[in-house]
Protein backbone atom coordinates (compact mmCIF):
# COMPACT_ATOMS: atom_id res chain seq x y z
CA UNK A 1 0.00 0.00 0.00
CA UNK A 2 1.22 3.32 -0.53
CA UNK A 3 0.86 6.19 2.56
CA UNK A 4 -0.47 9.60 0.82
CA UNK A 5 2.12 12.47 1.64
CA UNK A 6 1.43 16.51 1.18
CA UNK A 7 0.48 17.76 -2.44
CA UNK A 8 -0.99 14.31 -3.08
CA UNK A 9 2.13 12.42 -3.51
CA UNK A 10 2.61 9.24 -2.38
CA UNK A 11 5.40 6.85 -0.86
CA UNK A 12 6.36 3.19 -1.44
CA UNK A 13 6.62 0.70 1.38
CA UNK A 14 10.04 -1.10 1.25
CA UNK A 15 9.00 -4.70 0.00
CA UNK A 16 10.24 -7.60 -0.48
CA UNK A 17 11.24 -8.84 -3.98
CA UNK A 18 9.85 -11.87 -5.68
CA UNK A 19 12.90 -13.08 -7.41
CA UNK A 20 14.24 -13.43 -4.11
CA UNK A 21 11.50 -15.37 -3.16
CA UNK A 22 12.08 -17.72 -6.77
CA UNK A 23 15.82 -18.07 -5.75
CA UNK A 24 15.70 -19.70 -2.39
CA UNK A 25 12.86 -21.90 -4.18
CA UNK A 26 14.96 -23.07 -6.61
CA UNK A 27 18.19 -23.52 -4.34
CA UNK A 28 16.29 -25.40 -1.83
CA UNK A 29 14.90 -27.94 -3.99
CA UNK A 30 18.20 -28.30 -5.76
CA UNK A 31 19.47 -29.04 -1.82
CA UNK A 32 16.85 -31.64 -1.84
CA UNK A 33 17.32 -33.44 -4.88
CA UNK A 34 20.68 -33.50 -3.51
CA UNK A 35 19.81 -35.02 -0.44
CA UNK A 36 16.70 -37.64 -2.10
CA UNK A 37 18.11 -40.40 -3.58
CA UNK A 38 15.83 -41.15 -5.52
CA UNK A 39 15.60 -37.54 -7.16
CA UNK A 40 19.31 -37.50 -7.60
CA UNK A 41 19.19 -40.98 -9.42
CA UNK A 42 16.30 -39.08 -11.89
CA UNK A 43 18.30 -36.11 -12.45
CA UNK A 44 21.91 -37.74 -13.02
CA UNK A 45 20.30 -40.57 -15.50
CA UNK A 46 17.36 -38.69 -17.19
CA UNK A 47 17.63 -34.69 -16.69
CA UNK A 48 21.11 -34.36 -17.08
CA UNK A 49 21.58 -36.34 -19.99
CA UNK A 50 18.62 -34.39 -21.51
CA UNK A 51 20.16 -30.99 -21.07
CA UNK A 52 23.32 -32.05 -22.31
CA UNK A 53 21.60 -32.88 -25.68
CA UNK A 54 20.06 -29.61 -26.23
CA UNK A 55 23.00 -27.14 -24.46
CA UNK A 56 25.90 -28.87 -26.09
CA UNK A 57 24.78 -28.44 -30.13
CA UNK A 58 23.79 -25.25 -29.35
CA UNK A 59 27.14 -23.99 -27.40
CA UNK A 60 28.95 -26.25 -30.14
CA UNK A 61 27.13 -24.19 -33.09
CA UNK A 62 29.62 -20.89 -32.97
CA UNK A 63 33.46 -21.07 -32.33
CA UNK A 64 33.30 -18.62 -29.51
CA UNK A 65 32.67 -19.28 -26.01
CA UNK A 66 29.31 -18.43 -25.26
CA UNK A 67 29.98 -17.74 -21.38
CA UNK A 68 31.15 -14.41 -21.65
CA UNK A 69 27.90 -13.36 -23.02
CA UNK A 70 25.87 -15.00 -20.54
CA UNK A 71 28.21 -13.12 -17.76
CA UNK A 72 27.27 -9.74 -19.85
CA UNK A 73 23.62 -10.78 -19.86
CA UNK A 74 23.42 -11.61 -15.76
CA UNK A 75 25.18 -8.07 -15.23
CA UNK A 76 22.85 -6.29 -17.36
CA UNK A 77 19.83 -7.69 -15.62
CA UNK A 78 21.77 -7.18 -12.25
CA UNK A 79 21.87 -3.51 -13.52
CA UNK A 80 18.52 -3.12 -14.50
CA UNK A 81 17.23 -4.85 -11.40
CA UNK A 82 18.60 -2.33 -9.42
CA UNK A 83 18.15 0.71 -11.25
CA UNK A 84 14.04 0.35 -11.78
CA UNK A 85 13.62 -0.74 -8.02
CA UNK A 86 11.29 1.87 -5.95
CA UNK A 87 13.47 1.23 -3.00
CA UNK A 88 16.15 -0.08 -1.80
CA UNK A 89 15.39 -3.06 0.06
CA UNK A 90 13.85 -4.11 -3.22
CA UNK A 91 16.55 -3.40 -5.35
CA UNK A 92 18.63 -5.87 -2.37
CA UNK A 93 16.29 -8.49 -2.60
CA UNK A 94 16.45 -8.18 -6.64
CA UNK A 95 20.06 -8.77 -6.55
CA UNK A 96 19.98 -11.57 -3.91
CA UNK A 97 16.92 -13.34 -5.88
CA UNK A 98 19.28 -13.17 -9.07
CA UNK A 99 22.33 -14.56 -7.19
CA UNK A 100 20.38 -17.37 -5.64
CA UNK A 101 19.11 -18.36 -9.29
CA UNK A 102 22.48 -18.26 -10.60
CA UNK A 103 23.36 -21.02 -7.88
CA UNK A 104 20.55 -22.92 -8.36
CA UNK A 105 21.10 -22.72 -12.01
CA UNK A 106 24.95 -24.15 -10.87
CA UNK A 107 23.49 -27.25 -9.11
CA UNK A 108 20.52 -28.11 -11.73
CA UNK A 109 22.52 -27.77 -14.55
CA UNK A 110 25.97 -29.39 -13.23
CA UNK A 111 26.59 -29.17 -9.85
CA UNK A 112 24.54 -31.97 -8.34
CA UNK A 113 26.53 -34.49 -10.88
CA UNK A 114 29.15 -33.64 -6.91
CA UNK A 115 26.35 -35.75 -4.94
CA UNK A 116 26.57 -38.88 -6.91
CA UNK A 117 28.32 -42.41 -5.93
CA UNK A 118 31.94 -41.98 -6.17
CA UNK A 119 33.92 -42.17 -9.82
CA UNK A 120 35.21 -45.35 -8.29
CA UNK A 121 32.36 -47.23 -7.69
CA UNK A 122 30.78 -45.70 -11.26
CA UNK A 123 33.47 -47.09 -13.06
CA UNK A 124 33.04 -50.39 -10.92
CA UNK A 125 36.88 -49.80 -10.06
CA UNK A 126 35.78 -49.47 -6.20
CA UNK A 127 36.32 -52.95 -4.65
CA UNK A 128 39.27 -53.40 -7.02
CA UNK A 129 41.10 -50.41 -6.37
CA UNK A 130 41.12 -50.97 -2.71
CA UNK A 131 42.37 -54.96 -3.14
CA UNK A 132 45.26 -54.75 -5.41
CA UNK A 133 47.79 -56.11 -2.65
CA UNK A 134 50.70 -54.14 -3.88
CA UNK A 135 51.99 -50.82 -2.20
CA UNK A 136 51.68 -48.16 -3.66
CA UNK A 137 55.14 -47.88 -4.71
CA UNK A 138 55.57 -50.96 -6.54
CA UNK A 139 51.53 -50.09 -8.12
CA UNK A 140 53.26 -46.72 -9.53
CA UNK A 141 56.36 -48.28 -10.98
CA UNK A 142 54.08 -51.07 -12.24
CA UNK A 143 52.31 -47.96 -13.95
CA UNK A 144 55.35 -46.68 -14.96
CA UNK A 145 56.58 -49.30 -17.40
CA UNK A 146 53.27 -49.78 -18.74
CA UNK A 147 52.83 -46.34 -19.81
CA UNK A 148 56.16 -46.07 -21.03
CA UNK A 149 55.59 -48.63 -23.28
CA UNK A 150 52.34 -47.15 -24.45
CA UNK A 151 54.35 -44.26 -25.18
CA UNK A 152 56.66 -45.25 -26.98
CA UNK A 153 54.51 -46.94 -29.25
CA UNK A 154 52.13 -44.50 -30.02
CA UNK A 155 54.01 -41.01 -30.18
CA UNK A 156 52.99 -39.85 -33.51
CA UNK A 157 55.50 -39.43 -35.94
CA UNK A 158 53.75 -37.60 -38.49
CA UNK A 159 51.33 -34.90 -38.94
CA UNK A 160 49.70 -33.73 -35.52
CA UNK A 161 45.85 -33.81 -35.68
CA UNK A 162 44.60 -32.01 -32.40
CA UNK A 163 41.14 -32.14 -33.74
CA UNK A 164 40.90 -35.69 -34.69
CA UNK A 165 42.74 -36.41 -31.45
CA UNK A 166 39.95 -34.72 -29.43
CA UNK A 167 36.88 -36.34 -31.58
CA UNK A 168 38.73 -40.01 -30.22
CA UNK A 169 38.76 -38.90 -26.72
CA UNK A 170 34.99 -37.39 -26.87
CA UNK A 171 34.29 -41.02 -28.49
CA UNK A 172 36.03 -43.22 -25.99
CA UNK A 173 34.40 -41.66 -23.43
CA UNK A 174 30.86 -42.25 -24.27
CA UNK A 175 30.98 -45.46 -22.74
CA UNK A 176 31.43 -43.70 -19.42
CA UNK A 177 28.44 -41.26 -19.73
CA UNK A 178 25.50 -43.60 -20.86
CA UNK A 179 22.93 -40.50 -22.63
CA UNK A 180 25.75 -37.76 -22.19
CA UNK A 181 26.02 -35.24 -25.21
CA UNK A 182 29.33 -34.61 -24.85
CA UNK A 183 31.68 -32.02 -27.36
CA UNK A 184 33.59 -33.27 -29.77
CA UNK A 185 36.31 -30.98 -28.56
CA UNK A 186 37.19 -27.65 -26.27
CA UNK A 187 36.80 -24.10 -26.80
CA UNK A 188 40.95 -22.91 -27.52
CA UNK A 189 41.09 -20.00 -25.22
CA UNK A 190 43.71 -17.18 -25.72
CA UNK A 191 46.34 -17.57 -23.58
CA UNK A 192 46.25 -14.54 -21.74
CA UNK A 193 42.76 -15.86 -20.59
CA UNK A 194 43.50 -18.82 -18.20
CA UNK A 195 47.63 -18.69 -18.35
CA UNK A 196 48.47 -16.27 -15.59
CA UNK A 197 46.00 -18.37 -13.35
CA UNK A 198 48.08 -21.44 -14.16
CA UNK A 199 45.24 -22.95 -15.30
CA UNK A 200 45.14 -25.48 -17.91
CA UNK A 201 41.58 -25.89 -18.98
CA UNK A 202 37.95 -25.05 -17.02
CA UNK A 203 34.40 -26.30 -18.25
CA UNK A 204 31.33 -23.47 -17.79
CA UNK A 205 28.68 -25.23 -15.64
CA UNK A 206 26.19 -23.19 -17.43
CA UNK A 207 26.89 -23.62 -21.19
CA UNK A 208 28.62 -26.88 -20.10
CA UNK A 209 31.79 -25.98 -22.57
CA UNK A 210 35.42 -27.16 -21.89
CA UNK A 211 37.63 -24.43 -22.14
CA UNK A 212 41.46 -25.08 -22.62
CA UNK A 213 44.48 -23.14 -22.72
CA UNK A 214 45.68 -21.91 -26.36
CA UNK A 215 49.38 -21.54 -24.66
CA UNK A 216 49.70 -25.29 -23.72
CA UNK A 217 52.00 -27.21 -26.12
CA UNK A 218 49.49 -29.25 -28.65
CA UNK A 219 49.47 -32.57 -26.98
CA UNK A 220 48.86 -31.31 -23.61
CA UNK A 221 45.67 -29.20 -24.88
CA UNK A 222 44.60 -32.75 -26.00
CA UNK A 223 45.11 -34.37 -22.70
CA UNK A 224 43.33 -31.14 -20.53
CA UNK A 225 40.65 -31.31 -22.64
CA UNK A 226 39.78 -34.81 -21.63
CA UNK A 227 40.05 -33.72 -18.54
CA UNK A 228 37.03 -30.88 -18.81
CA UNK A 229 35.54 -33.45 -21.11
CA UNK A 230 34.93 -36.10 -18.17
CA UNK A 231 33.49 -33.10 -16.21
CA UNK A 232 30.96 -32.58 -18.75
CA UNK A 233 30.05 -36.32 -18.87
CA UNK A 234 29.41 -36.05 -15.45
CA UNK A 235 32.51 -36.84 -13.12
CA UNK A 236 32.52 -33.66 -10.95
CA UNK A 237 35.78 -34.53 -8.85
CA UNK A 238 38.60 -33.29 -9.44
CA UNK A 239 40.39 -36.89 -9.23
CA UNK A 240 37.67 -38.81 -11.01
CA UNK A 241 37.70 -36.39 -13.95
CA UNK A 242 41.65 -36.59 -14.43
CA UNK A 243 41.13 -40.80 -14.13
CA UNK A 244 38.38 -40.88 -16.46
CA UNK A 245 39.85 -38.15 -18.82
CA UNK A 246 42.80 -40.30 -18.74
CA UNK A 247 41.69 -43.67 -19.30
CA UNK A 248 39.39 -42.17 -22.35
CA UNK A 249 42.73 -40.85 -24.02
CA UNK A 250 44.28 -44.21 -23.24
CA UNK A 251 41.49 -46.44 -24.97
CA UNK A 252 40.95 -43.67 -27.64
CA UNK A 253 40.88 -45.11 -31.19
CA UNK A 254 43.76 -42.28 -32.47
CA UNK A 255 47.24 -42.99 -31.23
CA UNK A 256 47.85 -39.32 -30.84
CA UNK A 257 45.44 -39.35 -28.19
CA UNK A 258 46.74 -42.64 -26.28
CA UNK A 259 50.47 -41.11 -26.09
CA UNK A 260 48.99 -37.54 -24.81
CA UNK A 261 46.97 -39.08 -22.13
CA UNK A 262 49.86 -41.74 -21.44
CA UNK A 263 52.37 -39.00 -20.89
CA UNK A 264 50.05 -36.78 -18.76
CA UNK A 265 49.37 -39.86 -16.82
CA UNK A 266 53.25 -40.10 -16.38
CA UNK A 267 54.01 -37.02 -15.22
CA UNK A 268 51.56 -37.56 -12.22
CA UNK A 269 53.65 -40.68 -10.90
CA UNK A 270 55.94 -40.41 -7.58
CA UNK A 271 59.39 -39.36 -9.01
CA UNK A 272 60.76 -43.03 -7.95
CA UNK A 273 58.26 -44.51 -10.74
CA UNK A 274 59.18 -42.30 -12.99
CA UNK A 275 62.65 -42.78 -12.29
CA UNK A 276 62.68 -46.63 -12.98
CA UNK A 277 60.77 -46.20 -16.56
CA UNK A 278 62.46 -43.21 -18.04
CA UNK A 279 60.89 -41.51 -20.95
CA UNK A 280 61.99 -41.60 -24.40
CA UNK A 281 64.05 -38.62 -25.11
CA UNK A 282 61.15 -37.40 -27.55
CA UNK A 283 58.93 -37.26 -25.06
CA UNK A 284 60.65 -36.25 -22.66
CA UNK A 285 61.24 -32.83 -24.82
CA UNK A 286 57.31 -32.93 -24.85
CA UNK A 287 56.98 -32.86 -21.69
CA UNK A 288 59.89 -30.06 -20.97
CA UNK A 289 57.66 -27.55 -22.80
CA UNK A 290 54.75 -28.15 -20.87
CA UNK A 291 56.75 -27.74 -17.66
CA UNK A 292 58.75 -24.79 -18.95
CA UNK A 293 55.54 -23.65 -19.20
CA UNK A 294 54.21 -23.72 -16.51
CA UNK A 295 57.37 -22.43 -14.66
CA UNK A 296 56.92 -18.83 -16.64
CA UNK A 297 53.71 -18.42 -16.02
CA UNK A 298 53.74 -19.59 -11.88
CA UNK A 299 52.95 -16.02 -10.32
CA UNK A 300 51.09 -14.71 -7.63
CA UNK A 301 47.88 -14.80 -9.67
CA UNK A 302 48.08 -18.39 -10.31
CA UNK A 303 49.18 -19.16 -6.04
CA UNK A 304 46.15 -17.09 -5.25
CA UNK A 305 43.79 -18.92 -8.14
CA UNK A 306 44.90 -22.39 -6.70
CA UNK A 307 44.16 -21.42 -2.92
CA UNK A 308 40.66 -20.25 -3.54
CA UNK A 309 39.88 -23.51 -5.60
CA UNK A 310 41.26 -25.37 -3.02
CA UNK A 311 39.06 -23.83 -0.82
CA UNK A 312 36.00 -24.26 -3.06
CA UNK A 313 37.01 -27.57 -3.73
CA UNK A 314 37.16 -28.49 0.00
CA UNK A 315 33.53 -27.02 0.76
CA UNK A 316 32.29 -29.05 -1.82
CA UNK A 317 33.29 -32.45 -0.57
CA UNK A 318 36.36 -33.08 -2.27
CA UNK A 319 38.41 -33.56 1.49
CA UNK A 320 41.79 -33.34 -0.41
CA UNK A 321 40.97 -30.03 -2.31
CA UNK A 322 43.35 -29.87 -5.44
CA UNK A 323 45.74 -32.43 -4.20
CA UNK A 324 43.34 -34.72 -5.76
CA UNK A 325 44.56 -34.22 -9.39
CA UNK A 326 47.60 -36.83 -8.45
CA UNK A 327 45.62 -39.84 -6.54
CA UNK A 328 45.24 -41.35 -10.02
CA UNK A 329 47.81 -44.05 -9.62
CA UNK A 330 45.68 -47.02 -8.22
CA UNK A 331 42.75 -45.81 -9.93
CA UNK A 332 44.49 -46.33 -13.07
CA UNK A 333 46.42 -49.64 -11.99
CA UNK A 334 43.15 -50.67 -11.07
CA UNK A 335 41.67 -49.97 -14.41
CA UNK A 336 43.93 -51.88 -16.40
CA UNK A 337 43.70 -54.86 -14.33
CA UNK A 338 40.17 -54.30 -14.96
CA UNK A 339 40.82 -54.49 -19.02
CA UNK A 340 39.78 -50.60 -19.06
CA UNK A 341 42.95 -50.29 -21.19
Amino acid sequence: MRRRLAHGATARRASTSRLALAGAAALAASQLTAATAVAREGWSTVLYPAWTRVIVPLTEAGPLPWTPLLGAAVLVAASFAWSSAHDRVKAWTRLLGIGLLLVASFEFGWGLNAWRAPYLERLGLAQAESSTGRSDEDAARELAGLLVDRIRRDRPTGAWDERAAHHAVARAMAVFAPGVRLPDGPKVLPPFVLGPWGVAGVISPWTLEAHIDGGLPGWARVAAGAHEAAHVAGFASEPGAELVGMLAGLRADEAAARYTAALWAWATLPESARASSPLPAAASEDLAQLRDLRERRWAAGARLAWRAYDAFLRLRGQADGVAGYGSSVRGLTAAHAAGLW
